[in-house]
């Protein structure tokens, strides 16, 4: 999935399934166009430097990216298995 601003913020989902209904998916944020330092987080969890998140069981995952200048975007990824 892609998400577009005409200006800020741009992010790009990158989602890679898991084997068979176990925890090894992963969603990793391509952000550009961001002002200072980008922030990830993933189902409202703790905000992180890292744009991956590894070891995901199948299921739909909402991803906040956020940078310094107080844009937000949100992505929803589907980890299939």
């Amino acid at each position: 999935m892609t998400i577009e601003n005409d200006e800020g913020l741009n992010a790009i989902a990158e989602v890679t399934s898991s084997n068979c209904g176990e925890t090894s998916g992963s969603i990793s944020i391509d952000a550009s166009d961001f002002i200072g330092d980008v922030t990830y987080t993933l189902n409202d969890g703790s905000p992180q430097s890292n744009p991956n998140f590894n070891d995901l069981a199948p299921g739909s995952y909402q991803v906040k990216v956020s940078d310094d200048s107080g844009c937000d975007i949100e992505l929803e990824a589907n980890v299939s298995s």
